[in-house]
């Protein structure tokens, strides 16, 4: 697959769209792999939502409803990529609907990317986003005092620098 398509991760949607043309010059083990990733449990999941946060294009979430009553807690999810690429569509899969399905909100967060912003710009974003969903927690059914941040790789940094240090959250006015 890479020897055909390449694997710049900077360019995923060439990648993909590569892969759908070619499909015919792979092996069917690789067949059944890309079909297991495209239609396994959870694939699908809709977001509720997807809603800006801030001015830049970079600045939105996907939101994804509890089953359930609410209000619900909720988990933010922060995609990883060296803080310099990713997308939050790279919660898709599993995760909404495991997390949706436990009567958990889910949220995936886009950020701004090195290098046109900082990591601590990126960190100002997620408690940027957890402002904005504090303050839409009635219309999207979740309990605004029970908030968990997850992510992968530098998301797990963002999380981790958010949750511990409390400028970020205070500079976007969110109670501690």
């Amino acid at each position: 697959m890479e020897a055909l398509c390449g694997s710049d991760r900077a360019d995923r949607p060439k990648v993909r769209q590569c892969i759908i043309e070619n499909r015919d010059k792979v092996s069917d083990d690789c067949k059944r792999a890309l079909d297991a990733i495209r239609n396994g449990p959870g694939a699908g999941a809709m977001p509720t939502a997807t809603v800006s946060y801030g001015n830049d294009a970079r600045q939105a979430i996907d939101f994804y409803r509890a089953k359930g009553a609410g209000p619900a807690p909720l988990i933010v999810f922060i995609h990883g990529g060296a803080w310099s690429m990713g997308d939050k569509r790279q919660a898709s899969g599993r995760k909404p609907a495991h997390f949706t399905g436990a009567g958990y909100a889910f949220t995936s967060i886009n950020y701004r990317l090195v290098p046109q912003a900082t990591v601590e710009q990126q960190a100002a974003d997620v408690a940027s986003a957890i402002d904005m969903l504090r303050f839409r927690a009635e219309e999207y059914g979740i309990d605004p005092n029970r908030i968990a941040l997850m992510g992968h790789s530098a998301g797990a940094h963002l999380a981790a620098l958010v949750a511990t240090d409390p400028q970020y959250l205070k500079a976007a006015d969110v109670p501690m």
